[in-house]
């Protein structure tokens, strides 16, 4: 039996050779095939982006946010259309056309809403279709990982502090809100990738920072016996050294994940309760990951590399 596979876009790498143009030009030229698979042709105009590195270049009509849409048929299941949606909303999708009962279609949207920051969406009792239009924001990606960890530093307090309750409602839209941040922040640092190598390998970094984060928010929130379980010093300096990676990262520390490193791999010898020591272990691997994702971004830096990881002669 044959199985139809959808083919995915693969990379194809052609050679050029840079040209002269002029006294002061260089050109090069694009094969025949890509051109017309892009809708370019003599005047059209295209996006350089240069980032010390390497040169991209992207056709102006993608660049300037032509409007993407997607259709989603919610008689698959519930789950698979909610998905679907949110999937769209990572690509970059700005409109998707949802059928589906009234009923579903609420539901669906109520979901959406604790996982995308903000949308516009129409439901109409009459119709079977509806219409959802995601907002376009205008932020970095490091200004918002910067506020996904204030999130967590609020979270943590309340934990050192014994005001974390399984049972409380505030936790649940710690949840949601980490979970509408992380989303917003996967389609940012996508958006960042046609701009050049430089700026895709920060999408890459932005990407696991964010899911650690978020890691450790879902973490904290569902271990309230774990921490109630601790005593008051061995909880601060659990909690501390999470904090601790993450700004450091943050911060571009790297003296600062190299001391997270050391220190983070001898706290679970201090702990005894077999359960407590289970989450101090998974707080502890998430720390020592963020490290390492800090010191590999290093090793990207020439003059951090030659500081840091270079031998003292």
């Amino acid at each position: 039996m044959k199985v139809a596979v959808e083919e995915l876009n693969m990379v194809e790498h052609e050679p050029r050779k840079v040209i002269r143009v002029g006294l002061r030009s260089l050109a090069i030229t694009i094969p025949k095939r890509w051109a017309s698979e892009l809708g370019l042709a003599p005047g059209s105009t295209v996006d350089l982006y240069y980032d010390g590195e390497s040169i991209a270049i992207r056709p102006r009509s993608v660049s300037e946010g032509e409007e993407l849409s997607v259709f989603v048929d919610a008689s698959e299941g519930f789950e698979r259309a909610l998905r679907k949606i949110i999937s769209s909303f990572l690509e970059g999708v700005t409109r998707v056309r949802v059928k589906a009962d009234y009923g579903t279609a609420l539901k669906l949207f109520a979901e959406l809403r604790k996982r995308i920051p903000s949308m516009l969406t129409i439901a109409d009792p009459k119709s079977s279709f509806h219409t959802i239009v995601f907002t376009e924001y205008r932020i970095e990606p490091q200004e918002l990982l910067k506020k996904v960890v204030a999130v967590l530093e609020n979270l943590v307090e309340m934990a050192k502090e014994g005001r974390l309750r399984c049972s409380d409602g505030d936790v649940d839209e710690v949840l949601h809100e980490v979970s509408r941040l992380y989303h917003l922040g996967i389609r940012l640092s996508k958006a960042l990738v046609p701009q050049g190598t430089k700026r895709a390998l920060e999408a890459v970094d932005n990407i696991f920072m964010l899911k650690y984060v978020r890691d450790a928010v879902e973490l904290i929130a569902s271990s309230c016996r774990e921490l109630e379980a601790m005593d008051d010093g061995l909880r601060a300096r659990i909690l501390d050294t999470l904090i601790a990676s993450i700004r450091s990262f943050v911060d571009n520390d790297i003296e600062g994940l190299l001391k997270v490193i050391d220190y983070a791999r001898r706290i679970p010898e201090s702990v005894g309760s077999e359960r407590v020591r289970r989450f101090v272990e998974k707080v502890v691997e998430a720390s020592v990951m963020i490290a390492e994702l800090g010191l590999s971004r290093c090793v990207r830096s020439k003059a951090c590399r030659c500081r840091h990881f270079y031998p003292k002669l």
